[in-house]
């Protein structure tokens, strides 16, 4: 077996699993950990996030890896031109 056909796999430690909330333009406005010690602020934060209008995913994070874009506060351009 050549090198160049084998594949290394390599185990990423989960940190957990997050709430992201996005706004219209796609950027992080909000986020939370999905905290089975806090299941009632993660709920309200949740809820929260929907209420405003953002679409809200569910991620599992692991060690090293990049943050998402958190640039979206309210007047954001972005926002703005992507209203119907």
């Amino acid at each position: 077996m050549s090198e160049l056909s084998e594949v290394k796999t390599v185990e990423r430690k989960s940190m957990g699993f997050m709430y992201l909330a996005r706004r219209a333009c796609g950027k992080v406005s909000a986020a939370c950990w999905d905290d089975a010690m806090s299941k009632k602020d993660t709920a309200k934060c949740v809820a929260g996030y929907i209420k405003r209008g953002d679409s809200v995913e569910r991620i599992e994070r692991f060690e090293g890896d990049p943050q998402p874009e958190w640039i979206c506060r309210s007047g954001c351009n972005d926002c703005a031109r992507s209203k119907p």
